[in-house]
């Protein structure tokens, strides 16, 4: 009887622990968004240090990119998957009202490209009239 309710009690902090969004998990989203709205805007959103791991990021040290960047569909796709990602850990973890607040507080320049699928920001869509924007980078 004791090891059930043991059993019972770690299940219920286990799922505790999965409902709340991990803070390096919404700072490292942070991060990124930033830096995207930085390739987008560099004069209102200086950076001296981009997130080490994006594919975009390393085009951006090595000079590839250079801000402000003519926004393609590719790029577009390449930041869409990046944003998606972490809103499906935060979808996991019961938390609308951090997706919202993030849509809202930090797309900032990205609101022109990006828009909520539906009222619960779920998943993050690229807008119809840059799903056939093509243009040079």
């Amino acid at each position: 009887m004791e090891k059930i309710q043991l059993k019972a009690e770690k299940r219920d902090i286990f799922r505790k622990k999965l409902k709340e969004a991990r803070k390096r998990a919404v700072k490292s989203l942070k991060r990124r968004l930033y830096f995207f709205n930085h390739l987008i805007d560099p004069v209102c959103f200086p950076i001296s240090d981009p997130p080490q791991t994006l594919t975009i990021a390393k085009k951006y040290r090595t000079g590839e990119i250079v801000p402000p960047i003519k926004i393609n569909f590719n790029i577009l796709n390449k930041m869409l998957a990046t944003i998606n990602s972490y809103y499906g850990i935060f979808r996991f973890a019961n938390s609308y009202k951090l997706r919202k607040l993030l849509y809202k507080k930090h797309f900032r320049s990205l609101k022109k490209y990006f828009k909520p699928q539906n009222s619960s920001f779920q998943v993050i869509r690229i807008r119809k009239f840059y799903k056939n924007f093509i243009c040079d980078n």
